[in-house]
């Protein structure tokens, strides 16, 4: 039972973890590309 809950305790860890990830590198290209257009 305990096993269990942290497991899935684990895999919403890493689900957000991921998630955040993903946002983040979203972010970071949304943030360059415009860098990169006034550069020019």
């Amino acid at each position: 039972m305990k096993k269990g809950c942290t497991n899935k305790i684990n895999k919403k860890l890493k689900n957000k973890g991921l998630h955040l990830y993903i946002e983040n590198e979203f972010f970071v290209k949304n943030l360059f590309v415009p860098i990169k257009m006034l550069k020019r």
